[in-house]
């Protein structure tokens, strides 16, 4: 359970980081005037990411569940698709105004 806390700790922080401006997106992404809302779009997905992780972990630990490892992979995937899907969509969209300009 402790690499999760770590993972989703990280991802919230790389998120609040991509919201506030700082994150690194490929180099064909940069210097565009849609730049900024791509990064602070990919800190939401990171924090989507993140943040339900984090919750997971506190709520599992805090009440002691054992869980197997099946049953919290499928978990964890769940908690995982909003952010897979919300970030699936946000790099289509500006692949394709890479695209067009």
């Amino acid at each position: 359970m402790n690499v999760i806390l770590i993972m989703s700790a990280f991802w919230v922080i790389y998120g609040i980081a991509g919201i506030l401006g700082f994150q690194i997106i490929r180099s064909e992404y940069r210097g565009h005037d849609w730049t900024k809302t791509y990064v602070r779009l990919l800190g939401a997905s990171w924090l989507l990411l993140g943040v339900p992780w984090l919750l997971f972990n506190r709520i599992a630990v805090d009440t002691a569940a054992n869980i197997g490892t099946g049953l919290l992979c499928i978990i964890l995937l769940a908690l995982a698709m909003p952010s897979i899907v919300f970030t699936f969509f946000i790099d289509k969209k500006y692949r394709n105004i890479l695209k067009n300009e």
